[in-house]
């Protein structure tokens, strides 16, 4: 694959510091050149951007320990994995049927995730979506919310706002 033109990025850094240095070395490896995910899966990289926002702002509910955010964000995340996992070609009904006692925190299945995702390795990209599913599910329980009720109120929320919302309504 051809390197990205340089026109569509800024000129690089000419400083002598480590924060430059690094920014030329990852150029100079071909880092910039690694489009085949998107062009590949466009769509599923679009809801993992997505996934990360909501993953964000779970964790700030989480932090802050607001109930209702949680339970807003949980359905978040749940509804981007459940477009994520039709997009994978896999029945996104299996989300809610899966269950793990393993406790890993989700900025690390999101990493894994990610990784599978930029390697093109299928099966890990549906196991690290169900995994994910599995946690938030572990979440939703340890604060009492029910997460499949929690999805059809969000859901609903989001159908009246209409089709489709941008700037943070």
């Amino acid at each position: 694959m051809e390197q990205m033109s340089a026109a569509l990025l800024p000129s690089l850094p000419t400083g002598d510091g480590v924060c430059s240095d690094a920014v030329g070395s990852v150029w100079r490896r071909g880092f910039y050149d690694a489009t085949h995910t998107t062009e590949r899966y466009p769509l599923l990289t679009a809801q993992y951007c997505r996934l990360t926002e909501e993953v964000g702002e779970l964790s700030e509910a989480e932090e802050n320990l607001i109930l209702s955010g949680i339970t807003d964000e949980l359905a978040d995340v749940m509804i981007v994995l459940c477009q994520m996992a039709w997009l994978s070609g896999m029945n996104p009904d299996v989300l809610l049927c899966a269950t793990t006692s393993e406790i890993v925190p989700l900025c690390v299945i999101q990493s894994k995730l990610y990784r599978s995702i930029r390697k093109g390795d299928e099966k890990g990209i549906s196991n690290w979506i169900v995994f994910m599913a599995c946690q938030c599910d572990r979440v939703a329980k340890s604060h009492g919310i029910d997460l499949e009720q929690a999805m059809r109120d969000k859901i609903a929320r989001d159908e009246l706002r209409g089709i489709r919302h941008e700037g943070g309504i």
